[in-house]
């Protein structure tokens, strides 16, 4: 999935969870997620961005803006 210089990068719900799967060997490449495991992912990633949101960390873009990035800061 190459982001790079992306605009219009659109994943779905489902390309992220199979993402996910994946990721942690839930399921091989040439698998497909069974129903009650897409909606066990699903209810987690739910879980995972209202923590996010609960902690003030937005996954969604509120407005445009430009960073400069400086060597040794976070």
């Amino acid at each position: 999935m190459a982001t790079s210089a992306s605009t219009n990068f659109n994943v779905t719900r489902t390309q992220i969870l199979r993402a996910a799967a994946l990721k942690i060997h839930a399921i091989d490449g040439n698998e497909t997620m069974g129903a009650d495991m897409e909606s066990d992912f699903n209810i987690a990633l739910n879980a995972m961005v209202k923590r996010w949101n609960a902690k003030g960390i937005r996954v969604w873009t509120v407005r445009e803006a430009t960073l400069f990035p400086a060597v040794d800061q976070i």
